[in-house]
């Protein structure tokens, strides 16, 4: 899952923090940014990687940008947290 580098670090925060919880719920393990200033993004534990590590945004999106190849903005990658359960049982394998 991804989501757009949108100005000001506290939108960019706020659309992180809340795409990583709906990402979570769908099953994804890591969210992925794209923007020109990585700074914003590694302190939210992005970390920088190549293009080719994330195909999909590149196929879906970047392939039709005129600016593809040119445009600057880098791709990042976060790891998210498993989702914390009410309690150790409700999980399927911990069960008695």
């Amino acid at each position: 899952m991804w989501i757009e580098n949108i100005a000001g670090a506290g939108l960019v925060g706020e659309s992180s923090k809340s795409s990583a919880r709906g990402a979570r719920r769908e099953g994804f393990d890591q969210l992925c940014a794209f923007g020109h200033d990585p700074a914003i993004f590694a302190r939210m534990g992005f970390v920088v990687v190549p293009h080719s590590d994330i195909p999909e945004k590149i196929e879906t999106d970047c392939r039709r940008c005129p600016l593809f190849g040119k445009c600057g903005q880098f791709a990042m990658m976060a790891s998210l947290e498993p989702i914390a359960t009410d309690s150790p049982t409700d999980h399927p394998v911990l069960r008695v």
